[in-house]
């Protein structure tokens, strides 16, 4: 993705007519990136970043509440299948919307979209970017937060293994999010509101 030392990658939305100069960020149908040249940014958790909104066409509602929000989405590694935003039936069964990390001004807020016409997403929790960033075993900086989909099975098995905070009945997806290698916690919609539920410890 990088295209050396003075090169970061940019990423956005597309349309049908796709430059042969573009590369598909693998597993994300839809979402180009491109390199846009100049210095990486002074602070670390900005180098890291992979800028843009990481979602299929399809769900072009949910591409401009991120691009009006100037979003960008912190990556834990510059290869690979984009992460941090993900598809899952989080406020109820049958229902699939989206989880994003959305940084803006070294804040990343964690944002749930009901589904793929959702504009008014909820914000489940904000944290400082630099609290995610460590020093790597190359010597760089790197972020270490990532989201996914997870269901009954993982949290109920979390939550005998580690006795957290007793799930209500689960019959949709969680959101767990995580701080790699180290802990996670898992959010969960239920009531009209989102607990935090036991994640990996």
């Amino acid at each position: 993705m990088r295209g050396g030392s003075s090169t970061y990658s940019k990423c956005g939305i597309v349309g049908a007519a796709t430059s042969a100069a573009f590369t598909h960020a693998p597993g994300v149908p839809g979402v180009a990136c491109f390199p846009k040249p100049g210095p990486s940014p002074p602070n670390p958790s900005d180098g890291d970043h992979h800028a843009g909104y990481f979602l299929a066409r399809q769900t072009p509602a949910v591409a401009e509440v991120l691009r009006v929000r100037n979003c960008t989405v912190p990556q834990p590694s510059p290869e690979g299948v984009a992460r941090n935003v993900i598809r899952g039936e989080f406020f109820a069964k049958g229902e699939s919307g989206w989880a994003v990390l959305c940084s803006v001004n070294h804040l990343t807020a964690l944002l749930a979209f009901r589904n793929d016409h959702d504009t008014n997403p909820q914000t489940i929790a904000t944290r400082e970017d630099l609290g995610f960033v460590e020093v790597l075993g190359n010597g760089k900086a790197g972020y270490s937060r990532e989201i996914r989909a997870v269901g009954r099975d993982f949290i109920m098995g979390h939550y005998r293994a580690y006795c957290g905070p007793e799930p209500p009945p689960i019959d949709h997806q969680g959101i767990d999010d995580a701080f790699l290698e180290k802990a996670s916690i898992t959010w969960y919609y239920d009531g009209g509101r989102w607990l935090q539920l036991q994640g990996a410890d």
